[in-house]
């Protein structure tokens, strides 16, 4: 659903012939996964995430973004069972933009609809779905007029199915962005 959103949002941008606003980013980076298992003795709570992310930049002080994150997985053992948590999520968000002609610094909000996707042994695989507001600031340094190197770190809350509460994640990214 999410990826039929993007190509619709990309094509309406594109039929509108102002490409030079548009652009598309994807980043790598360590994603951090905050859930706590009840008696567990050993936890991981980092490992590899991703992002991709369609913008249009409304002038040069605003940019808005349609974004799908990826922000990694948990694991918790207490030596008998073991749990792992991941979450993903898909979210529009608004940015401020500041900075200098080389140097790109941004600030926003963004709607986020997380999944969090868990498994416990000795219990059925569950997921919770949760919306809430997530937090992204980043930066980026220009290569050319249309590339640019980019680093960012994007937050968000989730459900988790097989605790009670919410959890936490976050995505510390480098990437690639490029203007059309």
């Amino acid at each position: 659903m999410f990826k039929k959103t993007l190509i619709a949002a990309a094509l309406a941008v594109a039929a509108t012939g102002s490409f030079a606003q548009v652009y598309v980013e994807g980043a790598i980076g360590q994603g951090k996964v905050n859930v706590t298992y009840l008696g567990a003795t050993s936890e991981k709570q980092t490992s590899s995430g991703n992002k991709f992310a369609i913008g249009y930049e409304i002038n040069k002080d605003w940019s808005a973004e349609l974004q799908m994150l990826n922000y990694g997985k948990s694991t918790a053992s207490n030596g008998t069972q073991s749990a792992e948590s991941k979450v993903t999520g898909t979210g529009i968000g608004a940015y401020w933009n500041t900075g200098s002609d080389k140097w790109g610094f941004k600030f926003g909000l963004s709607f986020v609809s997380t999944k969090n996707a868990e498994t416990q042994t000795g219990t059925a695989n569950t997921s919770a779905n949760n919306s809430g507001v997530g937090l992204g600031i980043g930066g980026s340094y220009k290569l050319t007029d249309a590339a640019a190197v980019t680093f960012g770190l994007d937050t968000a809350t989730f459900k988790s199915a097989q605790v009670s509460g919410t959890g936490s994640a976050s995505l510390l990214s480098v990437g690639l962005r490029y203007k059309f």
